[in-house]
């Protein structure tokens, strides 16, 4: 580890590290610090993706464990499924992606530092001059003349500017387990939701497809408190295996964490300082949707920093959102906080108007306007 960089990301997932990725590549030096230990940790995420993603940002396919062919809404009296020709999107092995955005970005002469805690950030009136940070037991400061904070929802350095100003919103606490067992056919490739308080209340549960016999299961609960939230959740999870599973099943991983399910933020840069992915609250609040945003971000604010711009960064971010998350978590509070189960199973019932390209199109592109046809 230098001294200086051009620049300085903190925080190691997605957004960072496709940050570092583009950087490195046209030449600047980059260094990414990372707080956990071992690379590809932190390993939550439930990794859906629609699958133009891969194009778009050129991740592989040994980054993909599975795929959907089909897309599933239960409620609790209701259920709705959507049949596609060819996958509609992927499952990404989380970690395994992480990895291969690190070591593209050593390939090409950036540096990624595990281990690495970012303390603080210096700041003149004219801009940030560089980051304290821990490793190995002792602090070190290093100048950059651009520094990225994409360390997700904790926004370390744009906390401790003051720029962390928004929409607040309580923590959205999630779980999941990897569990080998064996399912009925129809759980193959199929992205399933279940929405409904006979699931849970105040969120939804999901079972995807992770390889041979193999699913990501898992409940997320919106706007609630940390507590024994985990705990809880678990139970839930574990009513929705024993519904599922025909035999014998093997838990090969379990995972918990929480998120800040907001609008965004009133800013996202200062001077030489850029808030990208979930540290700019680009977690999408309907179906907490993540990765792609986050690589969005990464890859956007690269391009505002190689012009020596972060402005169009902002611009970009602007133009990207529009009114998509306002809206999306309107339709996240009615979803999950509403307090009838009836108007679930009429959504169930209702959402078959919809073409299987329209739901896509309704979930991952949020084009809202296409829940008119609900109501005809």
């Amino acid at each position: 580890m230098q001294n200086a960089y051009h620049t300085v990301i903190a925080g190691g997932g997605p957004a960072g590290l496709q940050c570092a990725r583009v950087l490195s590549s046209q030449g600047f030096s980059v260094l990414v610090l990372e707080r956990s230990q071992k690379a590809g940790e932190p390993n939550f995420s439930t990794g859906g993706i629609p699958n133009f993603v891969l194009k778009e940002f050129k991740l592989p396919k040994t980054v993909v464990i599975d795929s959907f062919t089909k897309v599933t809404l239960f409620t609790p009296k209701n259920h709705a499924t959507f049949d596609y020709a060819k996958p509609a999107g992927y499952v990404l092995d989380f970690a395994a992606t992480k990895i291969f955005l690190a070591q593209e970005v050593e390939k090409t002469g950036g540096e990624v530092v595990y281990g690495a805690s970012v303390c603080d950030i210096k700041v003149t009136d004219t801009g940030a001059q560089g980051v304290y940070l821990k490793t190995g037991g002792e602090m070190h400061f290093v100048h950059a003349k651009y520094i990225v904070d994409a360390t997700a929802k904790e926004s370390v350095l744009a906390s401790k500017m003051g720029l962390k100003k928004g929409i607040s919103t309580k923590p959205t606490v999630g779980m999941e387990v990897i569990l080998k067992t064996k399912l009925d056919k129809f759980y193959k490739n199929n992205l399933i939701l279940y929405i409904g308080k006979k699931f849970i209340p105040h969120g939804y549960a999901w079972i995807f497809p992770f390889g041979p016999n193999t699913y990501k299961i898992g409940a997320i609960r919106y706007d609630g408190s940390h507590g024994d939230a985990l705990a809880t959740l678990d139970d839930y999870i574990q009513k929705l295996i024993a519904s599922v599973a025909l035999g014998e099943n093997h838990t090969i991983e379990r995972h918990g964490g929480t998120l800040l399910l907001n609008t965004g933020y009133e800013t996202n840069t200062w001077h030489n300082v850029v808030m990208i992915g979930d540290a700019a609250g680009l977690c999408n609040p309907l179906f907490a949707e993540g990765i792609r945003h986050a690589l969005w971000s990464g890859q956007q604010a690269a391009n505002a920093i190689t012009k020596n711009n972060v402005s169009l960064y902002t611009e970009a971010l602007q133009e990207y959102k529009k009114s998509n998350w306002q809206i999306s978590r309107l339709c996240a509070n009615m979803l999950y906080h509403f307090p009838y189960d009836t108007a679930r199973d009429w959504l169930a019932a209702k959402v078959t108007k919809l073409t299987p390209q329209e739901l896509l199109e309704l979930v991952f592109n949020y084009k809202y306007k296409l829940l008119t046809k609900l109501c005809k």
